[in-house]
């Protein structure tokens, strides 16, 4: 069964760091299972696309991935959002 949004919400704002660690991804397995896992490696995936933070200021490709986020994945909270989205910045600085 799929996790549902807010579990993924929840399990990126409990667990999700500026870095993948295997304690990291253990925790949200345990949340929201390989389903959930995979959703969230792909939004990690996708706020880390490098075309979005190869060509503008560390602070525009921010907000840039955070409008990102939300529109694509409309279901996310705002903190869950600015999480991912300080772990990508965080990334590529």
């Amino acid at each position: 069964m799929a996790p549902e949004s807010t579990e993924i919400s929840r399990a990126i704002e409990a667990h999700y760091a500026l870095w993948w660690t295997d304690e990291m991804k253990a925790a949200i397995l345990a949340d929201v299972g390989p389903e959930g896992l995979a959703l969230i490696e792909e939004i990690s995936s996708f706020a880390n696309d490098p075309d979005i933070w190869i060509y503008g200021s560390t602070q525009q490709s921010y907000e840039d991935v955070q409008a990102l986020l939300r529109q694509k994945y409309d279901f996310l909270s705002d903190a869950s959002v600015s999480r991912i989205a300080s772990a990508a910045a965080y990334g590529w600085k």
